[in-house]
């Protein structure tokens, strides 16, 4: 899992629940990569309250946003398994859909946990995930998107199973009561009933398409 940070011009408690003093929610899904049986898939979304619109672009209940990593064999790394790319998406299926990917070389340390400089960064008030700010900036409605070392977040993050091996379905525990992983409802930040436009959480996490390369 990589750095989180947040654009300077975020609303207040947009990031909601996550904020500075409190770890946000992040679910991964992990299995063989189905472009390459000898890497591994790791797909993520951050989870959030609500997306709070921006210019060009409106807002709405429950936000949902995909990242993802390859692992490949390592002998150097620890567990055995270097990050060999990363993949962000954001406005997935919109005009605006936007996606970045860096090759990392099979890196042992990139990302919080291993002690590298690894970095996603969420765009303002939209909460689209990108690696570099130069690409954030160019993305969203029309340019609207702006990404920059505002203030950092930290994440737990939850390995929610298979669909038939189920680790985690309900998130009543996890910061979001009535929301489900493997039931396919849209996710609406526990804000009520919604209009459905984050998606669910299952497709996120069902679709090949938003995984980072095998190759």
């Amino acid at each position: 899992m990589p750095w989180v940070w947040f654009d300077t011009g975020e609303n207040y408690g947009c990031s909601g629940p996550a904020a500075p003093w409190n770890p946000g929610t992040a679910l991964a899904r992990i299995r063989p990569h189905p472009g390459d049986g000898g890497k591994i898939a790791i797909q993520y979304v951050l989870l959030y309250s609500r997306d709070c619109g921006d210019f060009f672009a409106s807002g709405h209940d429950g936000d949902v946003e995909p990242f993802a990593l390859t692992l490949a064999p390592n002998a150097d790394c620890p567990d055995g398994y270097g990050v060999y790319a990363a993949q962000t998406v954001a406005h997935e299926g919109t005009v605006a859909d936007s996606r970045e990917t860096q090759y990392l070389g099979l890196s042992c340390t990139w990302g919080r946990l291993g002690g590298g400089t690894g970095v996603l960064f969420s765009s303002e008030n939209k909460h689209g995930n990108y690696l570099s700010t130069a690409r954030c900036d160019r993305g969203g409605f029309w340019g609207s998107d702006h990404c920059s070392y505002g203030f950092q977040v930290p994440y737990n993050v939850l390995n929610v199973g298979e669909r038939t091996r189920r680790r985690i379905n309900a998130l009543g525990a996890y910061q979001f009561p009535n929301e489900y992983v493997w039931f396919g409802t849209a996710f609406c930040g526990s804000r009520g009933a919604c209009g459905g436009h984050a998606g669910s959480i299952l497709s996120k996490l069902n679709t090949d398409g938003l995984l980072a390369p095998a190759y």
